[in-house]
């Protein structure tokens, strides 16, 4: 049986050789970390204790640091410290990870040769009496590929072109994923990179704009720490001061909320529905939690 804390760390052969083993390992566990932070904080900047990391990775304190020094040598890794928010201290440091870097050093590493290959089908023809000569001729009984096969083998090897996005497209995907973010930085973010014909500040071209855009975030959200928390609490202000009427149920002694209600009042309540659903209580707790924990109203 699996134990409970047995976590499986993905890499790719093309990160061994770039980095070395345990960077490698480092990275995947920062990775997994990382689309964790997104898919729950909307945030690609994550934090995690060295024994933490040791308990996924089996990687010492020593170790560890070489990795972090390899990858912020390449350009892949950036760390910072001074953010008091999810757990962490003034100590704590940050990571983030430049997927887009990550992708230009995979890319510019030279292609190993298929294992599959025949190493012989190299050699020149033999001479007769050679006894690797029938071996080597013996290579082409096989024939051709199939046609389909080389097809499908040349699509793999065609890249699709890199198309920019527009500005309103920059913006929708900021407006999905960071909606504290001030439109006008956005729109700076978009014109950075349509300056520098969508290239890297060391010249490579960039893939793919989405992880540019988590890149942007990033130190958009370095120089503005606090600037989340304070939008979500100008949206709960917001909320608290709108009203929300009740009007007869065709259920007898139940009320319904009209579908006018203000969005921010509907998500309290869904939230008020989830905390009485955890501490096991009933819909009539639901309304006690969303007036008296959430300061929701109704009038």
């Amino acid at each position: 049986m699996i134990p409970d804390n047995f976590r499986l760390i993905a890499t790719s052969a093309a990160i061994v050789r770039a980095f070395g083993p345990a960077a490698a390992i480092w990275l995947g566990n920062a990775i997994s970390s990382q689309d964790w932070s997104i898919s729950e904080h909307r945030d690609p900047w994550w934090w995690a204790r060295k024994s933490d990391i040791e308990d996924r990775t089996g990687l010492s304190d020593e170790i560890q640091e070489t990795s972090r020094k390899r990858l912020r040598e390449a350009g892949i890794l950036h760390e910072k410290r001074g953010l008091v928010k999810r757990g962490a201290s003034l100590a704590t440091i940050w990571y983030c990870i430049d997927f887009d870097a990550l992708q230009a050093v995979i890319e510019s590493r030279p292609a190993r040769r298929s294992s599959t290959e025949n190493p012989l089908a190299r050699l020149p023809v033999s001479a007769a009496g050679d006894p690797y000569a029938s071996v080597a001729s013996s290579s082409t009984h096989l024939g051709p590929a199939a046609p389909g096969q080389e097809k499908a083998k040349k699509q793999r090897k065609e890249k699709q072109p890199f198309v920019p996005p527009t500005v309103d497209e920059w913006i929708s995907l900021f407006k999905e994923r960071w909606p504290w973010v001030p439109t006008t930085r956005v729109r700076l973010s978009w014109q950075h990179y349509e300056d520098a014909s969508w290239k890297r500040n060391d010249g490579t071209p960039i893939v793919n704009w989405k992880l540019a855009a988590n890149t942007s975030y990033g130190f958009w959200l370095k120089d503005n720490p606090s600037e989340e928390a304070a939008w979500r609490r100008r949206n709960e202000s917001e909320a608290r001061q709108k009203p929300v009427s009740l009007a007869p149920s065709p259920v007898a002694g139940r009320h319904a909320i009209h579908t006018d209600m203000s969005v921010e009042m509907g998500d309290l309540m869904e939230k008020a529905l989830r905390m009485a659903k955890e501490r096991g209580q009933g819909r009539v707790s639901a309304i006690t939690i969303f007036q008296n924990e959430l300061g929701g109203h109704f009038e």
